[in-house]
């Protein structure tokens, strides 16, 4: 078999591709398709239906009629985590890759994926992802056409760096350099510090050695950051990882999607996510070689993001009504016991830009007011761009 990327043998490793399905029915068979159409064969496709109550469980019995090389599992609503981990204990590939029942993947992109990281001796392999909403937008996005002003991966790292810097006044690691293919090439260590924490926190667009996740599963009961928490937990495993730069996962921006709901307690898992992150990442850089700049940007970034994390969820909090507000104010205080928690440890501050250290300081002396403040200022916005109409945003985009 052979395709512009090169000879392909017959005889290529099995990649098993696990899609947990909850209420999928406006978008399932779409991305069963994408991953059918995939230029690397073989694939075994492992579909876990879990606990819907819409036409789902009808559409994933016709795709395994339809495809001989797709397996289901049926599971009683127990969350994303739940049914990850039970395609994990199906799978049989030598490689496992995740995909949301909502995206769809580019043609190539587990071939190219594959290749990298055989190609690496790589553990891990990850590509860029491009967002899309409608029909258009995918398509634009599969043909390789950019939005205007698009940059690549490295433009994109090497800007974040220099804004980052300017904003904070410190020096996070910089990007890892690229091979003559252009693959970034990651060291374990050079993985968390330059990946992990520097915002690459997911699960989906990566294709992992089997064998690296023997041991590691997704924690369940989480519903926002368990991603992140997966490949830290799965960190001790990876001894290389290697990044492409090809946008080969079509992200589907769900305006009902979890990080655009309205708060509810689950919401507090991004804060309970970096806390047990921050224990985690301790105890392994313990191990490691960290020079005392790395140790020390570590150790603030860590901080920075848990407080960016509080303040998220408080800014949820803030878009509820008075009734809300009432109901939900134990969380408001917890929040401001965390975040004084991190305060008194000295570090993180310098980290976050100036506008959120203004706010990580009104909060933490006066809750309600910020609350009341925040949540005020987003809905008269919401107003002026509705003309008026007074619809309040589903979501945020920061606190």
């Amino acid at each position: 078999m052979e395709n512009k990327y090169g000879k392909l043998s017959d005889n290529q490793s099995l990649i098993s591709v696990i899609v947990p399905v909850h209420n999928g029915e406006a978008y399932l068979k779409n991305c069963i398709e994408s991953i059918e159409n995939q230029t690397w064969e073989p694939l075994e496709v492992i579909i876990v239906e879990d606990g819907s109550v819409d036409r789902t469980a009808q559409i994933c019995l016709e795709l395994e009629k339809s495809y001989e090389n797709i397996i289901v599992v049926h599971m009683d609503d127990r969350g994303v985590s739940a049914g990850r981990n039970a395609g994990l204990l199906r799978a049989r590939g030598e490689y496992v890759t995740f995909v949301d029942a909502d995206d769809r993947l580019h043609p190539q992109m587990i071939e190219r994926l594959c290749q990298s990281l055989i190609e690496t001796g790589s553990d891990v392999s990850g590509c860029r992802f491009f967002s899309w909403q409608t029909q258009q937008e995918w398509e634009r996005g599969i043909q390789g056409s950019t939005l205007e002003g698009e940059r690549s991966a490295r433009e994109e790292e090497e800007c974040a760096h220099r804004e980052e810097k300017a904003a904070t006044g410190k020096q996070n690691p910089r990007p890892a350099e690229g091979d003559e293919e252009g693959r970034r090439i990651f060291s374990q260590k050079e993985f968390a510090l330059k990946g992990i924490l520097s915002h690459d926190t997911r699960c989906w667009s990566k294709l992992f050695k089997r064998e690296c996740l023997q041991k590691v599963r997704f924690r369940e009961g989480l519903t926002i950051g368990e991603d992140m928490l997966f490949l830290v937990d799965a960190l001790p495993y990876i001894g290389r990882a290697v990044s492409i730069d090809f946008a080969g996962y079509g992200y589907f921006y769900n305006p009902q999607g979890a990080m655009n709901r309205q708060f509810c307690p689950s919401y507090m898992d991004q804060i309970a996510c970096w806390e047990l992150a921050e224990e985690k990442l301790s105890g392994w850089a313990a191990g490691q070689m960290l020079n005392a700049q790395e140790a020390a940007w570590m150790a603030e970034t860590l901080a920075a993001r848990r407080m960016t994390g509080i303040m998220l969820t408080v800014g949820k909090l803030a878009m509820l009504d008075k009734k809300g507000r009432r109901e939900n104010r134990n969380y408001v205080k917890s929040c401001q016991e965390k975040l004084r928690s991190c305060l008194r440890t000295g570090k993180g501050m310098a980290y976050l830009e100036t506008g959120y250290r203004y706010k990580v300081r009104l909060f933490s002396k006066m809750p309600g007011l910020y609350v009341w403040l925040y949540g005020n200022g987003k809905r008269l916005k919401g107003r002026g761009r509705n003309g008026g109409a007074g619809v309040a945003f589903a979501g945020e985009e920061g606190a």
